[in-house]
């Protein structure tokens, strides 16, 4: 019974321990895909794409027929991936991410096996749109080897056109470029029957430049598309991403080449592709895949860069042209300153020696291309300055540095008066007898440059045949020996020749004249001179004239001896066509008087025991003195010529109660021996004033304001005899004016007295 019991026991463990195993590993319905997501990374190279792992991507199994997904799990942070699937297949794998979608087809999956689908990435994105793209069109999925597609020869035009999409962050499941080239493959590989004749092999591309883009510019909008030839279209992104483009970038254009139909990719070769305005130009070897490199784009334009056709060096008289390249603040061309534009355009620029003007354009609209415009019109013809050219358009000025104007070819020559061109041309000249003359052959161009001195054959006529130095030369110099006229020539062999004007030769005289001396003797100047020399007069030497016990001042000669066209000693003037006779002035303003004063006034003959007022030296001159407190009428009104004396002694009888007076003072005065001096009317003192200051004779520092000996009177509208009581007359030696004081104001005295 034990036994029985022991068996049963047994038999039962044995059974729970099978029923254990079958609910503890259930049998095994599913298989497993594994493997990695790579996105392009660097350059793109067909078949052999380096990446970078794409975590965090989401990865979906598809059905093929059903477009369901069966099966959904994430990338991890290298890019892997396993997820289980049921039986069956091929699926489509979908890795999804943000704006980056990749494709894989898989293997068909059988129960309990794991596959390792390797890498999906932009090669295999493209075998499975590709794939998908034959099941569309009737293919059996079944049917479909993956491996065939990728080892197509055609095969490369998609998988660049997919991986240039992926790179540029689009969805190639839905880019135009790659659907296109996806049914280009599909036609160009799609199996023909019998009898149809195989297709002949697609040509190479061989158009290099790619059209329809240009360099960026600031403010224009980014073309997405490139100019369409009979081999190819193709599809433009930008980095970085801005519409429209702005200043101061780097702009990269990735350009997707899409061949027509008979045209492939196969056989490009690399960095074949060329694009105008582009730094770099780069495509791989049998790649539709273009990078395209530009110039930094400018900014506003801030300054222009004037330059003329020759680099700041042109020469006289040859028209030039002027460029102008619009700059921004950084120094870039502003290629996006294009059409008409108003320029101004200044220039210090003068006339040549000849007097021939240079010449420039107006003020006018001008066609700037890409930020540069050429203009022609331009002549300088003075090459002994260095001028500049200034635009200004738009408000902004900018100037050419200066401009080095070289001389001309020779043209002719020209007699002149100084050697090396630094003389005049010579027209008619005058030289007296006995005098020599030398003058110069110099070579100018056709604008009047000097360049050098010619040798030439001279000849000469009238009084000039026969007194030159030499007959050839770069001068000649005429020696006058009797008075006459004549022309003297400079003939060059190849050169415009040249003739002066009339040479005359003159004898000409000036004889001075003492003009009333008493003693001394003229001045003799011996000297012959031609019309139109300058003369210089003589000093009087010892020429002296006394009347009246005055030493009377000589102030000058003159051609008339009245004095009517006076001129000073020292001076020159220029000889007229006759002999010249110059007479003594004297004059009896300035000279000293027997009382050590300056002579102001000479009434002509004497009356009443004077005939002539002078004033005291500076040294006699009182200043800040009162005319008087006392505000009364003296009865002094009187003002003219003579009633100087007469107002002083009525004014000192009426102010004896007062001291320090302008009266009292040149009454007092004991000067040169003479004690009659007196204040000076009004009018006398305005002799002072014409004869003495105004002619610069006499001493009068800082001119002054000097008082008279008149009251105001009825007769003179400023006063009343109200009002005369309080004022006496003063006149400013500063500027001639006479005007009223109050008897009470400080100001100069200067004494006069008549003899």
């Amino acid at each position: 019974m034990k036994k029985k019991n022991l068996l049963f026991l047994s038999l039962l463990i044995l059974v729970v321990l099978l029923l254990s195993s079958c609910f503890l590993n259930p049998p095994t319905t599913e298989g497993i895909l594994k493997g990695q997501i790579l996105v392009p990374e660097g350059s793109i190279q067909t078949k052999d794409l380096t990446g970078q792992a794409l975590p965090g991507a989401t990865v979906n199994i598809i059905n093929l027929s059903t477009g369901k997904i069966i099966a959904t799990t994430t990338t991890d942070t290298t890019g892997h991936y396993q997820v289980s699937v049921p039986p069956g297949g091929p699926y489509l794998l979908e890795a999804v991410k943000g704006s980056v979608k990749l494709e894989q087809i898989t293997c068909q999956v059988e129960v309990g096996i794991d596959y390792d689908l390797g890498t999906a990435d932009c090669v295999t994105t493209a075998a499975a749109l590709i794939a998908q793209a034959m099941m569309d069109a009737g293919d059996n999925p079944a049917d479909i080897d993956c491996a065939d597609i990728i080892a197509d020869s055609n095969f490369d035009d998609v998988s660049s056109i997919v991986c240039a999409t992926i790179k540029a962050g689009q969805d190639p499941t839905t880019s135009a470029a790659v659907l296109q080239a996806v049914e280009d493959f599909l036609n160009l590989s799609a199996p023909t029957s019998s009898p149809t004749p195989v297709p002949a092999s697609p040509t190479p591309i061989n158009i290099k430049a790619i059209l329809g883009l240009t360099a960026p510019v600031e403010d224009a909008i980014p073309v997405t598309t490139i100019a369409a030839t009979a081999q190819y279209t193709g599809t433009v992104t930008w980095l970085p991403v801005d519409d429209p483009f702005q200043g101061y970038k780097v702009y990269v254009a990735t350009i997707i080449l899409i061949p027509e139909a008979g045209f492939t990719l196969t056989g490009v070769a690399d960095n074949f592709f060329t694009v105008d305005g582009a730094i770099t130009v780069t495509n791989s070897t049998n790649s539709g895949v273009v990078t395209a490199i530009f110039p930094t784009t400018s900014g506003p334009v801030d300054a222009y860069f004037v330059t003329t056709e020759h680099s700041g060096t042109e020469t006289a008289g040859t028209p030039f042209s002027v460029t102008i390249t619009a700059k921004d603040s950084k120094g870039n061309t502003a290629t996006g300153y294009t059409g008409p534009h108003a320029v101004a355009w200044t220039w210090d620029a003068t006339n040549s020696p000849s007097g021939t003007a240079p010449s420039e354009l107006p003020v006018g609209n001008q066609t700037f291309s890409a930020g540069v415009v050429t203009v022609t019109g331009f002549t300088l013809t003075n090459s002994s300055e260095t001028p500049t050219i200034t635009v200004t358009a738009d408000g902004i000025s900018s100037s050419t540095s200066t401009i080095k104007v070289n001389n001309g070819t020779l043209s002719y020559v020209k007699i002149e008066d100084e050697a090396g061109g630094t003389g005049s041309e010579v027209g008619t000249h005058s030289m007296s007898i006995d005098d020599v003359f030398t003058v110069y052959a110099a070579g100018r161009d056709i604008c009047g440059n000097y360049i050098s001195d010619q040798s030439v054959d001279w000849t000469g006529t009238g009084i000039c045949s026969g007194q030159l130095s030499s007959t050839i030369g770069i001068s000649n110099t005429f020696t006058s020996t009797e008075t006459g006229a004549g022309t003297i020539t400079a003939d060059h062999n190849t050169l415009t020749d040249d003739t002066t004007g009339t040479i005359t030769v003159w004898n000409l005289k000036v004889t001075y004249i003492g003009n009333g001396n008493t003693s001394g003797t003229a001045p003799t100047d011996s000297n012959p001179y031609a019309s139109g020399e300058e003369v210089t007069i003589l000093s009087k030497g010892n020429l002296i004239k006394e009347q009246d016990g005055i030493s009377v001042l000589f102030t000058g000669w003159n051609t008339s001896s009245t004095g009517s066209a006076k001129t000073n000693v020292g001076a020159t003037f220029i000889m007229g066509d006759t002999n010249v006779t110059l007479y003594a002035q004297w004059s009896f303003f300035g000279s000293t008087g027997p009382g050590g004063g300056f002579i102001f006034y000479d009434k002509g003959s004497y009356s009443d025991d004077w005939r002539y007022l002078e004033v005291a030296p500076i040294s006699t001159e009182w200043t800040y003195k009162k005319w008087s407190t006392a505000n009364e009428i003296i009865g002094t009104q009187e003002t003219g010529i003579g009633s100087g004396k007469v107002n002083t002694d009525l004014i000192v009888a009426a102010i004896s109660d007062e001291t320090g007076r302008a009266a009292q003072l040149c009454d007092a005065l004991d000067y040169g021996g003479c004690s009659d001096w007196f204040l000076p009317s009004k009018d006398e003192l305005n002799l002072i004033y014409t004869n003495l200051v105004e002619a610069g004779v006499g001493v009068f520092p800082g001119g002054g304001i000097f008082w008279s000996s008149s009251e105001g009177s009825d007769e003179n509208p400023e006063f009343t005899d109200h009002y005369s009581q309080y004022y006496a007359w003063v006149q400013g030696f500063y500027n001639g004016k006479q005007f009223r004081y109050t008897k009470e104001d400080s100001s100069d005295v200067r004494a006069v007295r008549a003899f």
